[in-house]
Protein backbone atom coordinates (compact mmCIF):
# COMPACT_ATOMS: atom_id res chain seq x y z
CA UNK A 1 0.00 0.00 0.00
CA UNK A 2 1.11 3.60 -0.96
CA UNK A 3 0.51 6.38 1.42
CA UNK A 4 1.56 10.20 1.54
CA UNK A 5 2.62 11.24 5.13
CA UNK A 6 2.14 14.65 5.92
CA UNK A 7 4.22 16.04 8.71
CA UNK A 8 3.96 19.69 9.83
CA UNK A 9 7.20 19.56 11.34
CA UNK A 10 9.12 18.65 8.16
CA UNK A 11 7.05 20.33 6.08
CA UNK A 12 6.84 23.75 7.57
CA UNK A 13 8.21 23.42 11.27
CA UNK A 14 5.46 23.77 13.10
CA UNK A 15 5.43 22.11 16.42
CA UNK A 16 1.85 23.15 17.74
CA UNK A 17 -1.66 21.22 16.87
CA UNK A 18 -2.78 22.18 13.38
CA UNK A 19 -5.44 21.45 11.05
CA UNK A 20 -4.03 20.31 7.73
CA UNK A 21 -6.29 21.19 4.91
CA UNK A 22 -6.09 19.51 1.61
CA UNK A 23 -8.08 21.33 -1.72
CA UNK A 24 -8.94 19.34 -4.63
CA UNK A 25 -7.98 21.49 -7.18
CA UNK A 26 -9.68 19.36 -10.04
CA UNK A 27 -12.97 19.90 -8.82
CA UNK A 28 -12.28 22.92 -7.03
CA UNK A 29 -13.44 22.05 -3.26
CA UNK A 30 -12.55 21.21 -0.20
CA UNK A 31 -11.10 17.24 0.13
CA UNK A 32 -10.45 16.87 3.52
CA UNK A 33 -9.70 18.50 6.83
CA UNK A 34 -7.98 16.69 9.65
CA UNK A 35 -6.60 18.00 12.87
CA UNK A 36 -3.27 16.75 13.97
CA UNK A 37 -1.94 16.88 17.66
CA UNK A 38 1.61 18.97 18.66
CA UNK A 39 4.09 16.69 16.59
CA UNK A 40 2.20 14.61 15.29
CA UNK A 41 1.51 13.73 11.70
CA UNK A 42 -0.85 11.67 9.24
CA UNK A 43 -0.17 8.75 6.82
CA UNK A 44 -3.00 8.42 4.23
CA UNK A 45 -3.89 5.70 1.89
CA UNK A 46 -3.10 6.33 -1.90
CA UNK A 47 -6.58 4.80 -3.16
CA UNK A 48 -8.28 7.80 -0.54
CA UNK A 49 -7.14 10.09 -3.38
CA UNK A 50 -8.75 10.74 -7.00
CA UNK A 51 -5.99 9.40 -9.48
CA UNK A 52 -6.28 13.46 -10.98
CA UNK A 53 -3.77 13.94 -8.17
CA UNK A 54 -4.61 17.43 -8.10
CA UNK A 55 -4.58 18.17 -4.55
CA UNK A 56 -2.99 21.09 -2.74
CA UNK A 57 -2.31 21.42 1.53
CA UNK A 58 -1.58 23.62 4.00
CA UNK A 59 -1.80 23.93 7.99
CA UNK A 60 -3.95 26.10 10.15
CA UNK A 61 -3.12 27.07 13.66
CA UNK A 62 -5.42 28.60 16.04
CA UNK A 63 -5.15 32.26 16.95
CA UNK A 64 -6.13 34.33 19.91
CA UNK A 65 -10.01 34.18 19.31
CA UNK A 66 -9.45 30.40 18.67
CA UNK A 67 -10.12 30.35 14.94
CA UNK A 68 -8.38 28.31 12.39
CA UNK A 69 -5.64 30.19 10.85
CA UNK A 70 -3.12 29.86 7.61
CA UNK A 71 0.14 29.17 9.42
CA UNK A 72 2.17 27.23 6.49
CA UNK A 73 2.36 28.32 2.43
CA UNK A 74 0.20 25.72 0.46
CA UNK A 75 2.02 23.37 -1.30
CA UNK A 76 1.09 20.49 -3.85
CA UNK A 77 0.64 16.80 -2.56
CA UNK A 78 3.29 14.51 -4.76
CA UNK A 79 2.67 11.21 -4.54
CA UNK A 80 6.02 9.75 -5.65
CA UNK A 81 6.25 6.17 -6.35
CA UNK A 82 9.23 4.35 -7.15
CA UNK A 83 8.78 0.91 -9.09
CA UNK A 84 11.09 -2.43 -9.01
CA UNK A 85 13.76 -0.33 -11.14
CA UNK A 86 13.97 2.29 -8.03
CA UNK A 87 12.71 5.13 -10.72
CA UNK A 88 10.83 7.71 -8.70
CA UNK A 89 7.66 9.10 -10.17
CA UNK A 90 4.61 10.60 -10.33
CA UNK A 91 1.54 9.60 -12.40
CA UNK A 92 -1.61 11.94 -12.62
CA UNK A 93 -4.53 9.98 -14.76
CA UNK A 94 -7.41 11.61 -16.16
CA UNK A 95 -9.99 9.24 -16.58
CA UNK A 96 -11.20 9.26 -20.41
CA UNK A 97 -8.23 10.31 -21.41
CA UNK A 98 -5.60 8.29 -24.49
CA UNK A 99 -2.75 10.83 -24.18
CA UNK A 100 -0.06 10.39 -21.86
CA UNK A 101 2.89 13.50 -21.14
CA UNK A 102 6.05 12.20 -19.95
CA UNK A 103 7.80 14.98 -18.23
CA UNK A 104 11.42 15.35 -17.74
CA UNK A 105 13.44 17.42 -15.12
CA UNK A 106 16.18 20.02 -15.47
CA UNK A 107 19.47 20.02 -13.04
CA UNK A 108 18.54 21.13 -9.47
CA UNK A 109 20.28 20.88 -6.27
CA UNK A 110 17.22 19.42 -5.02
CA UNK A 111 16.03 17.08 -7.56
CA UNK A 112 12.60 17.74 -7.81
CA UNK A 113 9.70 17.58 -10.57
CA UNK A 114 9.20 20.25 -13.11
CA UNK A 115 5.94 21.79 -14.64
CA UNK A 116 3.51 19.85 -12.59
CA UNK A 117 1.74 24.15 -12.00
CA UNK A 118 2.29 24.69 -15.56
CA UNK A 119 0.36 21.58 -16.97
CA UNK A 120 -2.54 21.20 -13.95
CA UNK A 121 -5.60 22.48 -16.50
CA UNK A 122 -4.34 20.21 -19.18
CA UNK A 123 -7.35 17.02 -18.26
CA UNK A 124 -4.87 14.22 -19.86
CA UNK A 125 -2.36 11.71 -18.32
CA UNK A 126 1.07 12.95 -16.98
CA UNK A 127 3.97 10.79 -15.85
CA UNK A 128 6.40 12.98 -14.23
CA UNK A 129 9.89 11.17 -13.88
CA UNK A 130 12.49 12.21 -11.31
CA UNK A 131 16.21 12.28 -12.15
CA UNK A 132 18.77 11.57 -8.74
CA UNK A 133 20.42 8.04 -9.69
CA UNK A 134 24.16 9.68 -10.47
CA UNK A 135 26.91 9.93 -8.11
CA UNK A 136 27.56 13.35 -8.02
CA UNK A 137 26.97 14.99 -4.75
CA UNK A 138 25.72 18.33 -5.38
CA UNK A 139 22.71 16.92 -8.36
CA UNK A 140 22.83 13.42 -8.73
CA UNK A 141 22.08 14.01 -12.24
CA UNK A 142 21.84 10.97 -14.50
CA UNK A 143 20.04 12.47 -17.91
CA UNK A 144 18.14 9.73 -17.49
CA UNK A 145 21.02 7.72 -18.70
CA UNK A 146 23.15 5.79 -15.81
CA UNK A 147 26.55 5.41 -14.65
CA UNK A 148 29.94 4.65 -16.34
CA UNK A 149 28.20 4.24 -20.01
CA UNK A 150 25.92 1.60 -18.76
CA UNK A 151 22.48 3.25 -19.71
CA UNK A 152 20.81 1.19 -17.22
CA UNK A 153 18.45 4.53 -16.32
CA UNK A 154 17.61 5.08 -20.26
CA UNK A 155 16.64 1.32 -20.37
CA UNK A 156 14.19 1.40 -16.95
CA UNK A 157 12.76 4.98 -18.34
CA UNK A 158 12.14 3.47 -21.31
CA UNK A 159 10.49 0.45 -19.67
CA UNK A 160 8.66 2.83 -17.16
CA UNK A 161 7.31 4.37 -20.06
CA UNK A 162 5.73 1.13 -21.94
CA UNK A 163 4.40 0.41 -18.77
CA UNK A 164 2.67 2.83 -18.47
CA UNK A 165 1.36 3.08 -21.98
CA UNK A 166 0.09 -0.44 -21.38
CA UNK A 167 -1.49 0.14 -18.11
CA UNK A 168 -3.74 3.38 -19.77
CA UNK A 169 -4.47 1.57 -22.56
CA UNK A 170 -2.99 4.64 -24.80
CA UNK A 171 -2.24 4.82 -28.16
CA UNK A 172 1.60 4.72 -29.22
CA UNK A 173 1.25 8.44 -31.28
CA UNK A 174 -0.29 9.95 -28.35
CA UNK A 175 2.46 10.03 -25.92
CA UNK A 176 3.98 13.74 -25.72
CA UNK A 177 7.28 13.61 -24.36
CA UNK A 178 8.54 17.36 -22.65
CA UNK A 179 11.60 18.95 -20.60
CA UNK A 180 13.81 22.14 -20.45
CA UNK A 181 17.90 22.07 -20.30
CA UNK A 182 18.60 18.20 -18.95
CA UNK A 183 15.01 17.95 -19.28
CA UNK A 184 14.85 18.64 -22.98
CA UNK A 185 17.81 16.65 -23.94
CA UNK A 186 15.69 13.63 -21.94
CA UNK A 187 12.79 14.30 -24.06
CA UNK A 188 14.75 14.39 -27.46
CA UNK A 189 16.31 11.22 -26.63
CA UNK A 190 14.04 9.37 -25.03
CA UNK A 191 11.43 10.70 -27.71
CA UNK A 192 12.92 9.65 -30.78
CA UNK A 193 14.21 6.86 -29.08
CA UNK A 194 10.66 5.61 -28.11
CA UNK A 195 9.33 6.54 -31.31
CA UNK A 196 6.46 9.38 -29.44
CA UNK A 197 4.26 11.16 -31.93
CA UNK A 198 5.09 14.70 -30.31
CA UNK A 199 8.50 16.00 -28.46
CA UNK A 200 8.67 19.72 -26.73
CA UNK A 201 12.13 20.52 -25.84
CA UNK A 202 13.39 23.77 -24.11
CA UNK A 203 16.89 24.64 -24.46
CA UNK A 204 18.24 21.47 -24.80
CA UNK A 205 21.99 20.01 -24.66
CA UNK A 206 22.65 17.95 -27.77
CA UNK A 207 25.92 17.44 -27.54
CA UNK A 208 26.50 16.36 -23.83
CA UNK A 209 29.80 15.53 -24.21
CA UNK A 210 31.08 18.95 -24.70
CA UNK A 211 28.12 20.61 -22.35
CA UNK A 212 29.63 18.56 -19.08
CA UNK A 213 33.05 18.43 -19.52
CA UNK A 214 32.93 22.26 -20.50
CA UNK A 215 30.62 23.78 -17.70
CA UNK A 216 32.61 23.96 -14.53
CA UNK A 217 32.23 22.87 -11.07
CA UNK A 218 28.92 21.40 -11.66
CA UNK A 219 28.95 19.30 -14.97
CA UNK A 220 32.64 17.84 -14.82
CA UNK A 221 31.24 15.57 -11.92
CA UNK A 222 28.10 14.58 -13.67
CA UNK A 223 30.42 13.85 -16.75
CA UNK A 224 32.74 11.67 -13.81
CA UNK A 225 29.65 10.12 -13.15
CA UNK A 226 27.74 9.02 -16.29
CA UNK A 227 30.32 8.51 -18.93
CA UNK A 228 33.83 8.66 -17.15
CA UNK A 229 37.16 10.30 -17.23
CA UNK A 230 37.24 13.70 -19.28
CA UNK A 231 39.22 12.76 -22.34
CA UNK A 232 38.37 13.20 -26.18
CA UNK A 233 36.83 9.95 -26.67
CA UNK A 234 34.42 10.14 -23.71
CA UNK A 235 33.70 13.60 -24.98
CA UNK A 236 32.53 12.22 -28.44
CA UNK A 237 30.77 9.44 -26.71
CA UNK A 238 28.65 11.83 -24.97
CA UNK A 239 28.33 13.65 -27.95
CA UNK A 240 27.31 10.78 -30.05
CA UNK A 241 24.22 9.66 -27.45
CA UNK A 242 21.64 11.59 -29.04
CA UNK A 243 22.98 10.97 -32.90
CA UNK A 244 23.16 7.30 -32.34
CA UNK A 245 19.24 7.09 -31.80
CA UNK A 246 18.73 9.72 -33.82
CA UNK A 247 20.13 7.80 -36.71
CA UNK A 248 18.26 4.38 -35.83
CA UNK A 249 14.91 6.51 -35.59
CA UNK A 250 11.97 5.20 -37.81
CA UNK A 251 9.78 7.16 -40.22
CA UNK A 252 7.09 8.56 -39.26
CA UNK A 253 9.32 10.54 -36.89
CA UNK A 254 7.85 12.45 -33.85
CA UNK A 255 6.80 15.93 -34.32
CA UNK A 256 9.50 18.04 -32.44
CA UNK A 257 8.91 21.24 -31.05
CA UNK A 258 12.35 23.48 -30.22
CA UNK A 259 12.16 26.38 -28.21
CA UNK A 260 15.57 28.47 -27.46
CA UNK A 261 16.87 32.31 -26.57
CA UNK A 262 18.19 33.59 -30.19
CA UNK A 263 21.29 35.55 -27.85
CA UNK A 264 21.70 32.17 -25.58
CA UNK A 265 24.57 29.63 -26.23
CA UNK A 266 22.56 26.89 -26.38
CA UNK A 267 20.82 28.26 -29.71
CA UNK A 268 24.79 27.95 -31.55
CA UNK A 269 26.25 25.12 -29.46
CA UNK A 270 23.10 22.50 -29.26
CA UNK A 271 19.98 23.41 -31.06
CA UNK A 272 21.43 24.73 -34.58
CA UNK A 273 23.53 21.43 -34.78
CA UNK A 274 20.48 19.09 -34.10
CA UNK A 275 18.90 21.13 -36.85
CA UNK A 276 22.00 20.40 -38.94
CA UNK A 277 21.78 16.47 -38.01
CA UNK A 278 18.25 16.27 -38.38
CA UNK A 279 19.09 17.88 -42.15
CA UNK A 280 21.26 14.93 -42.67
CA UNK A 281 19.32 12.14 -41.12
CA UNK A 282 15.98 13.58 -43.76
CA UNK A 283 14.09 13.97 -40.10
CA UNK A 284 11.52 16.13 -40.87
CA UNK A 285 8.77 17.54 -38.53
CA UNK A 286 10.90 19.68 -37.08
CA UNK A 287 9.59 23.27 -35.82
CA UNK A 288 12.36 25.44 -34.35
CA UNK A 289 10.99 28.57 -31.96
CA UNK A 290 13.38 31.70 -31.26
CA UNK A 291 12.46 33.86 -28.80
CA UNK A 292 14.72 37.32 -28.30
CA UNK A 293 17.11 36.49 -24.70
CA UNK A 294 20.09 36.20 -23.77
CA UNK A 295 20.70 33.79 -21.07
CA UNK A 296 20.02 30.00 -20.25
CA UNK A 297 17.87 30.84 -17.20
CA UNK A 298 15.16 32.50 -18.72
CA UNK A 299 13.68 29.43 -20.47
CA UNK A 300 12.27 29.23 -16.78
CA UNK A 301 10.33 32.75 -18.13
CA UNK A 302 9.53 31.94 -21.50
CA UNK A 303 9.35 28.28 -22.02
CA UNK A 304 6.09 27.12 -20.19
CA UNK A 305 4.06 29.63 -22.01
CA UNK A 306 5.48 27.89 -25.00
CA UNK A 307 4.53 24.40 -23.48
CA UNK A 308 1.09 25.79 -23.17
CA UNK A 309 0.23 27.33 -27.14
CA UNK A 310 2.17 24.55 -28.24
CA UNK A 311 0.49 21.81 -26.07
CA UNK A 312 -3.34 23.26 -26.85
CA UNK A 313 -2.51 23.07 -30.57
CA UNK A 314 -1.38 19.29 -30.08
CA UNK A 315 -4.38 18.30 -28.26
CA UNK A 316 -6.33 20.09 -31.03
CA UNK A 317 -5.24 18.12 -33.30
CA UNK A 318 -6.25 15.00 -31.77
CA UNK A 319 -9.78 15.88 -31.97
Amino acid sequence: MNYIVFNPYNDSKIEEEVQLVIYDIYNKNVFDKIILPANGEIELEHDRFEKHWEYKYKYQAKNHKDDWEDCSKTKRVKPELINENNLKYILHEYEGSDILLVIFQAINTTPTYNYISTLHKFKVNKLFIKDDYGEDPKTRSSYYLGKNKSLHIADATQSLIEETVKKLNINRNHVIFLGSSKGGFASLYHGYRYGSSYIIAGGPQVLLGNYLSSTGGIGIPIFNSIIGDVNEDNIKWGNDLLKDVLSTAKHPYPRTYIHVGMWEPHFKKHVMPFMNLAHELSIDGVELNISDYQTHKELIKYFPDYVKKTLREILESFE
